[in-house]
């Protein structure tokens, strides 16, 4: 199994701006089993004082 990269949108960040660095992160990893396993804002973070309002989620891992 391959975790997918996490990824995230970006809404509201003056002139168009993407001043956020980092990544989101999961406790699953390539020998997870299947099941759901939670997504959380990681190292995710901003360089122009906005504020981040992370809204968490789960990662489904199946088999196909």
């Amino acid at each position: 199994v391959t975790v997918p990269t996490l990824t995230y949108n970006i809404t509201g960040l003056a002139n168009g701006k993407s001043d956020l660095t980092g990544s989101l992160t999961t406790t699953t990893n390539n020998l997870s089993d299947v099941g759901s396993y939670p997504i959380s804002i990681g190292s995710l973070g901003s360089t122009n004082n906005y504020v981040i309002n992370f809204i968490s989620g789960n990662l489904f891992m199946i088999t196909i």
